[in-house]
């Protein structure tokens, strides 16, 4: 049975979307602390209600611009906004943007706060500066912005622009968790699981991840598959782990399409399926998962679900290997002085050393083991 990693991935895949941009461009996938080991933040999403209370996101820039000379802080953010996105009549400019932005903050705008926080992290529009940033989506957080709440705990986490501190994390994600943010559950469940700011409480951090899940967070879908794969907080159940594996995967979550691979690969929770082993490998490892990369060079090689082709193993191999996945590294020494393993070979032993597909195949399985 495979050994999955509870979280290889998460908290911090945060720190990088914080920055994927505050004003909503050029934001990617999984949100959310992805990875503790990634780094990260919250890509906080900008959307196009994000300053429409006083009915701008649908004016004309003429009237916004008039609105926010005047000193209307909302009409000030929705043209940081637009500035920032380069949208509703505005040419992107990032300087323009943290300007506006600046000038509604400091009328305790709690969305221009958190907006000119994530600005000063990416150093966009301003000089970078991680106190200064801290300093500002704190002002939001205190305002019950959930968004705010949310980053704040990454900044914790991170111990980005404050001392690290994983309580106070846990208390920042708590607070937007208990408000429906779905990455801060996300988040939450992965600190209740792993004992992680807080006593350990399986029970709980199940809980908090089915909520994220059922809000349709790919990260969370994910997550829950491997409690329902681990039994963790939750009766072990492969039928439920490979349809949360499903979902998260259908959305791109490259460790769930991973975890999905390894459902068809081993025939938990649905027929085993060689091809749909590999189908699912291969899209895990075309977005750079090594894991995923060590095993579809593995399956070119043994043709596993595909023809065999030493060239395209040897290629996802050393991908994999690439990016430090020791499995993939030893493969590669093993293979370094040996004929191409052929299914079915029956090379002859060199002394003592077994045949060169069965010398593969158990390297390949114990790297299978290890995530």
């Amino acid at each position: 049975m495979y050994r999955y990693c509870f979280f290889e991935k998460y908290p911090l895949g945060v720190a990088g979307k914080i920055v994927a941009f505050a004003m909503g461009v050029g934001c990617c996938g999984m949100g959310t602390l992805a990875a503790a080991e990634n780094g990260g933040s919250e890509a906080v999403r900008i959307e196009a209600g994000d300053a429409s209370a006083g009915g701008y996101s649908q004016q004309d820039l003429p009237t916004v611009m008039t609105a926010a000379e005047q000193g209307d802080a909302l009409a000030q953010c929705e043209l940081g906004l637009r500035y920032g996105r380069g949208t509703g009549g505005a040419v992107q400019d990032f300087d323009q943007a943290a300007q506006w932005m600046h000038k509604a903050a400091e009328q305790g705008h709690a969305l221009a706060q958190l907006k000119l926080g994530l600005l000063y992290r990416m150093g966009q529009g301003v000089q970078q500066d991680d106190r200064q940033a801290f300093a500002w989506v704190e002002k939001a957080a205190q305002q019950e912005n959930a968004r705010a709440q949310y980053n704040l705990g990454v900044f914790y986490q991170k111990g980005n622009g404050v001392q690290q501190d994983d309580r106070l994390a846990f208390s920042w994600y708590e607070k937007a968790a208990q408000q429906g943010h779905a990455e801060a559950q996300t988040v939450l469940g992965f600190f209740y699981l792993e004992g992680k700011g807080v006593q350990q409480d399986v029970e709980k951090g199940f809980a908090w991840t089915e909520k994220a899940a059922q809000q349709g967070d790919a990260q969370a879908q994910n997550n829950l598959g491997i409690c329902y794969s681990k039994g963790k907080g939750v009766p072990r159940n492969d039928g439920q782990a490979f349809a949360w594996y499903e979902k998260a995967a259908q959305q791109g979550d490259a460790q769930a399409q991973y975890h999905l691979g390894i459902c068809y690969d081993d025939g938990e929770g649905v027929p085993q399926d060689d091809r749909q082993a590999f189908s699912w490998y291969e899209k895990a490892a075309q977005q750079g998962y090594a894991q995923a990369q060590y095993i579809l060079g593995g399956c070119y090689m043994l043709g596993k679900g595909t023809s065999q082709d030493e060239e395209k193993g040897v290629f996802w191999l050393e991908k994999a290997a690439q990016q430090g996945f020791a499995p993939a590294k030893e493969v590669l020494r093993q293979r370094s002085g040996r004929a191409l393993p052929v299914p079915g070979d029956t090379l002859a032993p060199l002394g003592d050393v077994p045949p060169m597909r069965d010398m593969f195949q158990e390297a390949f399985e114990q790297g299978k083991q290890t995530e």
